[in-house]
């Protein structure tokens, strides 16, 4: 005689796999959903930061001049009730091969990748407790060989995090102006 298997014992054997699953999923969807990140006044040498007054917005806009050296926060606060890591960011534009007159030299006072092309890429690991912000400080320095002409840039970093296992991508509202100057126009 063969054993038969009530259907309830399926059932409860079922939810007891899928329930916890999907509440994993649940919780760590709703520890990242809230982060936020805004970039910070940013400290520089070698030139005086100003104010770009456009769209109706107050920015930083660092010069782009040869002695120029830029250390960015970008605050990553964090509302919810789980703790959160930073584990990546990505900086468009800011990369070993960007062609704009300024690069990202660091992130945290780490090296970048060696996949950073184009864009800068940063890995590593900041927990941000839940409740709290903590700043994700974005060294960037005049690039000798790069150009921007007169106008302004801004570009927008894109931040990963991770909470229970799964990732996110934040993208921060903008970083400040980058303003061209003589000394990193695009005519040779």
């Amino acid at each position: 005689m063969g054993v038969r298997i009530r259907p309830a014992l399926v059932v409860g054997v079922v939810l007891l796999v899928v329930l916890p699953f999907g509440a994993w999923r649940a919780v760590a969807a709703r520890s990242m959903a809230d982060v936020r990140i805004e970039p910070g006044a940013p400290t520089c040498s070698g030139v005086t930061v100003g104010v770009d007054r456009r769209d109706d917005r107050y920015r930083p806009q660092i010069p782009l001049r040869p002695a120029m050296a830029c250390q960015i926060p970008y605050w990553v606060a964090n509302p919810g009730s789980h703790d959160v890591v930073v584990t990546g960011l990505t900086y468009p534009l800011g990369g070993p091969g960007g062609g704009a007159a300024w690069k990202v030299v660091s992130v945290e006072y780490d090296d970048l990748d060696p996949a950073s092309e184009v864009d800068a890429v940063w890995s590593g690991a900041q927990t941000v407790p839940a409740g709290t912000e903590a700043a994700i400080v974005v060294s960037i320095e005049f690039r000798a060989r790069g150009c921007t002409d007169g106008g302004s840039m801004w570009v927008q970093p894109v931040f990963t995090v991770r909470s229970f296992g799964r990732h996110r991508e934040v993208l921060s509202p903008a970083s400040p102006t980058f303003r061209g100057t003589r000394e990193s126009t695009c005519e040779m």
